[in-house]
């Protein structure tokens, strides 16, 4: 019986999904990888179509904005397609970004198998830039990269003159991980901006900065691993350090937690409301308070691309994290697990900036159990939508 139902939701997308590849196939460089589609769609509802470019050598952003604007376009509107979403990682896929869309009153996701997801590719081809700028000089890069390095190492010039290139010894990939930080009650902010850094530029003078790099619509600020919250079986481990330490202060139903994951496993109907919309004050050194602040560490550079190409260059240092982004700090959604959902949201607004907090699971694949906890920037200073 559930196989036939099965099949009964999956029929309506996978009957459109052919013409929608031919339509893609059509007014892009892309060919289908067909033993993908549909591939999760009990579990997640976006009806996989997986595609590749035809060029071997085209960029991964270039592929995704390509496939935007298609999507976006007139003959794409005249076949019923609306709600085009660039995701740097896809529902569908631990590993590859997308392009996600409604056609037919059908949720679809456009997986580009390409070299990892889009914030990723762009942090490496940054860093290889900034590198072989400081090692080897302008002759080695195309006139393109030389200057896409040069406006990055400008803006953050501009906030400090350390980073004047006469300065800088080498640039090179950050070591360490978040992954076991969770279970660490005693994690500070500046051993937690140490490992949200994604590059190491090291200067002349011995001394060492930490940059994290967002491409133009990168709002992801951290995510640390919480694999020892949740039970195989989907039950809360409130023992563990991970509860205690980065979910417990935030005062979630166990019982909604619980039973909401399971009704995603069972694609289930809840009896209750899986929203909470009403708002609290978070005051300064309160548990939550002190969550944000490791979650968005200190003591290192965020270095955002623009839309025109530059960047922009702002320091996370303690000040900026407590009197700016987080002054007058509220929760003002709770969104459980539902027959729909298989993640915890929680929504925080400051004065200056709305956050998400989300206990997820990243593999995608119709994967239930949340293994970590991310924080994003959904408008603010930092965010593709400033406020």
């Amino acid at each position: 019986m559930k196989l036939l139902q099965q099949i009964n939701a999956e029929a309506p997308a996978s009957t459109r999904a052919e013409e929608l590849s031919s339509h893609l196939a059509k007014g892009l460089k892309l060919e289908e990888m067909r033993r993908a589609r549909g591939r999760h769609y009990t579990q997640t509802n976006f009806y996989q179509i997986r595609v590749k470019p035809v060029e071997k050598d085209a960029l991964l952003e270039d592929v995704l904005i390509s496939l935007e604007r298609y999507l976006n376009s007139n003959e794409s509107a005249k076949i019923g397609i609306s709600g085009v979403q660039i995701n740097e990682r896809s529902k569908n896929s631990g590993k590859y970004s997308s392009v996600s869309f409604k056609a037919g009153g059908k949720n679809y996701d456009a997986v580009v198998a390409k070299g990892g997801n889009v914030g990723e590719t762009f942090e490496k081809n940054l860093l290889l830039k900034m590198d072989a700028l400081v090692s080897k000089g302008t002759s080695s890069l195309d006139l393109g990269d030389a200057e896409h390095a040069k406006l990055a190492f400008t803006a953050l010039e501009k906030i400090d003159p350390v980073f004047a290139l006469k300065n800088i010894a080498s640039v090179a990939p950050r070591s360490g991980s978040t992954r076991g930080a969770g279970r660490r009650g005693d994690l500070t902010p500046e051993e937690a901006g140490a490992i949200i850094g994604d590059i190491v530029v090291k200067l002349k003078n011995g001394d060492k900065k930490y940059i994290s790099i967002k491409s133009a619509r990168g709002a992801t600020v951290a995510q640390f691993g919480l694999v020892r919250a949740f039970n195989d079986d989907l039950t809360v481990n409130p023992s563990s350090p991970e509860w205690k330490y980065w979910l417990q202060p935030f005062g979630l139903d166990i019982k909604k937690i619980e039973k909401g994951l399971r009704a995603a496993r069972d694609q289930k109907d809840l009896p209750w409301k899986d929203v909470d919309t009403s708002t609290h004050e978070v005051k300064e050194g309160s548990g939550i308070f002190k969550i944000l602040q490791k979650m968005w560490g200190t003591n290192y550079y965020l270095l955002k691309e623009l839309p025109n190409g530059g960047f922009s260059a702002q320091k996370i240092d303690a000040d900026y994290v407590d009197k700016k982004l987080l002054k007058n700090l509220k929760v003002t959604e709770i969104r459980y697990p539902s027959k729909d959902r298989k993640q915890i949201n929680v929504y925080l607004d400051s004065d200056s900036t709305r956050f998400k907090v989300e206990v997820r699971n990243p593999r995608g694949m119709g994967a239930i159990k949340p293994t970590q906890i991310q924080l994003t920037v959904l408008k603010g200073p930092i965010s593709s939508r400033p406020r």
